[in-house]
């Protein structure tokens, strides 16, 4: 049959045999590879449209190289990969990002109220003891009242009624006490000042310690002999100086070591380890009003914890809160617009990521507040001090995790498209067909997908690491974090928190009860369990995995390895024990400075302090172990990072 063909006819016969055979052998090798390309009919075009253009014409949304006349010789910007619309699309976020952070910084983030009116409460000054221009403002029938009442040995029970029982307890509220004197004990309105003024002296002098016992005792009169000496020259009751001048010259006799005693006392305030441990449980329904002490915002948080001598916590959270968040989104619009190798795009992404999570400082720090300001005080009345959150706090967490997303799809996509196509330029010639040479990196990436090797030659390593951080977190968790502690004239109350129970404590019933925006307070909360519990459990759960395909099962994940680690990297630049860590050391400490600075003139009023314990130290030592176990197990991007052949 052959035969009868002609010339022409045969020779297109053996062009198709050897076409044929040509597409056969193609199949064979990409079936071997577990390739699959398209069908012959489409094979064959594409070589008639090559024979024909002797170019293959890339398709409207392949990738292509920058034009080398743009950008010096080996810099090139991310923006010519993905064009103007990406590139605005990617600055439009930013700048809204940065708009909500701004928003964050200048809104309220929390509010602290107090049971007791703030404004009521100012603490009168007496006249100085060495002020020789102040002249008695008690009249001749306040004089005679004076002392027909009892004088010097009835002015303490006096006052200790007004402060403690008139009208429900006057505290320090200057006309409440006023009110007092006047009504109950028939002083004229002028003179009444000067009595009022004695409660909160006292409390300046630290008195209230040895006036807890026994408000008349010698040891508590020792204590206030300043504020009597005051109220003398406020007063003008001279007739008391009596009795005062034998206080005096009692405590001044160097022989009496009883007097010597009461006097040591008296300048300092009993420890917390003398006193008894109690903490009240008042019923928050029964506060008619709650006032508000002090309004948290960022820029005000700032300059009290400045003020306050708590500047540590002032620069970390400036440095972490204040400039990072920006200073990220400038660093991102940067790496895309100017012209630089693809080490510092890839290295400057990749730390991006990877620090990204410290903006969260001041979230943390917040919630620590709110829960160290829960306050049941004991001074005669009951006074409680909460705080409740306020959507700038949320609104702030949002805007870091939108910043957080944006750099890893930014990362994502510069990976894929930009890194993947130069990891194939070895695959291809100049001229070649970039979409064949993609596909031909993707089969090679598949097929080395086990085979990536680890950041480390010895696989014990990464193994004793995991293992030990795993148990550090445990540990770190289950103990004592931090411990707050607050007294009044009764007891002292000592809070301690672990990882879980500082967390709860947002949603307690101190926590919520009275609280005019709980769904703050639970979101809150649920950021903690997530960020602090889910992500480095779900982390650790994924570097087992890796180890145990490694060691015991040896190949069960199969190609998924690598995107297991991958996974794995990715989760754990999101988990924020060591952000936490960061917070809760600066605000405990000069934490009872910081928190006198808000109460201010009630400062008198307050005991607080706070300590670091056990669990603190066992997980920042785990933050760095943890980190070092995730290097080892780390996915380096294309291009950068170890060898294959180095492991």
């Amino acid at each position: 049959m052959t035969g009868r063909l002609s010339k022409r006819e045969r020779s297109e016969l053996v062009a198709a045999e050897h076409h044929a055979d040509n597409q056969s052998m193609q199949k064979s090798t990409n079936h071997a590879k577990g390739k699959k390309h398209g069908s012959s009919a489409a094979s064959s075009r594409k070589e008639q449209e090559i024979g024909a253009s002797g170019a293959v014409e890339p398709a409207h949304d392949q990738v292509t190289a920058p034009p080398s006349s743009s950008s010096p010789p080996g810099k090139t910007n991310i923006n010519q990969y993905f064009g103007h619309k990406i590139g605005f699309l990617q600055i439009l976020s930013l700048i809204l990002n940065a708009g909500l952070m701004v928003y964050a910084h200048l809104g309220l983030s929390a509010v602290i109220f107090s049971s007791q009116n703030p404004d009521s409460t100012t603490l009168p000054t007496l006249p100085d003891d060495n002020d020789s221009t102040a002249t008695g403002q008690c009249s001749a029938a306040d004089l005679a009242n004076y002392f027909a009442l009892g004088g010097s040995d009835a002015q303490s029970g006096q006052s200790n009624f007004c402060s403690r029982e008139y009208n429900g307890g006057c505290l320090l509220d200057t006309d409440c006490i006023e009110e007092c004197f006047q009504l109950q004990y028939g002083y004229s309105s002028i003179c009444s000042t000067c009595f009022s003024a004695i409660p909160s002296c006292g409390f300046q002098q630290n008195c209230v310690g040895v006036c807890l016992t026994e408000s008349s005792g010698d040891a508590c009169r020792i204590c206030n002999i300043p504020c009597q000496k005051q109220f003398v020259k406020c007063s003008g009751l001279a007739g008391s100086a009596n009795s005062l001048s034998v206080t005096t010259a009692a405590a001044e006799t160097e022989g009496d070591p009883t007097m010597q005693a009461a006097n040591a006392t008296s300048n300092n305030m009993p420890s917390f380890q003398d006193m008894p441990q109690q903490c009240n449980s008042f019923d928050y329904e029964t506060v008619g009003q709650w006032y508000v002490a002090y309004p948290l915002s960022f820029v005000e948080s700032i300059e009290d914890a400045w003020n306050g001598d708590a500047k540590g916590l002032a620069i970390v959270i400036v440095i972490f809160s204040g400039i990072w968040p920006y200073l990220k989104n400038v660093m991102l619009a940067l790496i895309w617009y100017i012209p630089c190798t693809r080490s510092v795009q890839t290295h400057t992404l990749l730390w991006l990521s990877r620090l990204s999570k410290y903006t969260l400082v001041d979230v943390f720090a917040v919630i620590c507040v709110l829960v160290a300001i829960q306050l049941q005080l004991d001074y005669g009345v009951e006074a409680i001090v909460r705080a409740e959150a306020r959507f700038s706090i949320i609104a702030f967490f949002l805007a870091t995790l939108w910043e957080f997303i944006h750099i890893e799809i930014v990362k994502l996509m510069y990976e894929r498209k930009i890194l993947g196509m130069d990891h194939s330029k070895g695959s291809r010639g100049d001229n070649g067909d970039v979409e064949e040479a993609r596909e031909a990196a993707a089969d090679k990436k598949s097929d080395e997908l086990f085979d990536e090797p680890l950041p480390v030659k010895r696989l014990w390593i990464p193994i004793v690491l995991v293992v030990l951080s795993i148990g550090l977190y445990l540990a770190g968790a289950i103990m004592d974090l931090v411990t707050f502690k607050s007294a009044d004239t009764a007891s002292v109350c000592i809070r301690n928190y672990n990882l879980v129970t500082l967390g709860n404590a947002l949603v307690d019933y101190e926590g919520l009860a009275a609280n005019m925006t709980p769904g703050q307070s639970w979101f809150l909360y649920l950021c903690w369990v997530f960020l602090l519990l889910v992500l480095p459990i779900a982390t650790h759960i994924m570097q087992l995995l890796v180890l145990i395909n490694r060691t015991i099962a040896k190949g069960f994940l199969g190609p998924k390895e690598k995107h297991v680690r991958t996974w794995t990297s990715n989760i754990w630049c999101f988990a924020t024990i060591e952000v936490l860590m960061i917070a809760v050391f600066s605000i405990e400490y000069r934490f009872p400075d910081f928190i006198s600075r808000i109460a201010g003139d009630a400062a008198v009023l307050l005991r607080i302090d706070s300590d670091l314990n056990a669990g603190f130290a066992i997980l920042t030592v785990y933050s760095i172990i943890a980190g070092f176990a995730q290097y080892t197990l780390r996915v380096c991007p294309p291009g950068i990072g170890y060898r294959k052949n180095e492991a």
